[in-house]
């Protein structure tokens, strides 16, 4: 099996659906903006460093224990309903969560 066309064509799969996923927040919210994925590219990245590269029951934990910190600090209702459900978006009010 080759290797370089392995990563390649994973590569172009993450790619396209990195792409895909843009788009679709791109048209929930009516708008797009350079730094549309940063919020989310940083938790992902504090998930993984916390978790472990490539430890699946570390990120698992790791991202609970994220959104738990981030819902005691931040102030978020513990049971509210998801964004979209209430037919808020994040940029009407002033906190991006």
């Amino acid at each position: 099996m080759n290797v370089s066309a392995v990563i390649a064509v994973n590569f172009l799969i993450g790619s396209a659906m990195a792409g895909a996923a843009g788009v679709l927040v791109g048209v929930y919210d009516n708008q797009v903006w350079p730094t549309m994925g940063s919020i989310p590219a940083y938790k992902a990245l504090a998930i993984v460093v916390l978790g472990g590269l490539g430890n699946i029951p570390g990120t698992v934990l790791a991202s609970i224990g994220v959104d738990w910190l981030r819902r005691s600090f931040i102030g978020v209702p513990r049971h509210s309903l998801p964004e979209g459900r209430r037919g808020l978006r994040s940029h009407d009010h002033n906190f991006n969560v």
